[in-house]
């Protein structure tokens, strides 16, 4: 899947992204095979490795809703940027079965727009939304002197996953 952002953190080269995503019905009829043979040990599917509302979201509303439709049971989360995310689409994603939808507010710096998308829509739409985010010194900067963190709380975000922690030891 592509990405219209470019973060300074992400591994992936954008270079090598595809320009126009599919999910070939073998691929996907592979997909819920091994569900169906691992149900025991799978409780969860994500839709990452790109930009869920990009030019792949065609092929993530295939994927979550036929896995929704044949494990019913199966709980599916998606991670977003944000950037692209609106009212119909989110609702689009949770109307075929989306559970949760991840917020890395990091990919944007913590812009206002996206905050607000997540306050007016996503709270809404979805029963569970989580930021997730790597941290590293803007993160740090963000949540904790701007003191971002309490305005996440209070919008209805209900999980905060911080990624790759880092711990910066004191000089000797």
């Amino acid at each position: 899947f592509a990405c219209n952002a470019h973060c300074k953190f992400c591994p992936r080269l954008i270079e090598s992204m595809v320009e126009k995503p599919t999910m070939s019905q073998t691929a996907l009829d592979l997909l819920l095979l091994s569900i169906d043979a691992h149900r025991d040990r799978i409780d969860g599917v994500s839709v990452s490795g790109g930009e869920v509302f990009f030019n792949s979201f065609e092929v993530a509303k295939d994927l979550i809703g036929n896995v929704k439709k044949a494990h019913p049971d199966v709980y599916l989360w998606a991670y977003t940027n944000g950037i692209a995310a609106n009212r119909d689409n989110m609702q689009e994603l949770r109307d075929l079965g989306l559970d949760e939808l991840r917020f890395n507010l990091a990919a944007t710096n913590f812009d206002q727009r996206i905050i607000d998308t997540m306050r007016e829509h996503a709270v809404k739409i979805f029963p569970w939304v989580t930021i997730e985010i790597p941290i590293y010194d803007e993160s740090f900067d963000h949540l904790i002197k701007r003191q971002r963190i309490d305005e996440i709380a209070e919008i209805g975000v209900k999980q905060l996953n911080l990624a790759e922690v880092r711990v910066p030891f004191p000089e000797a």
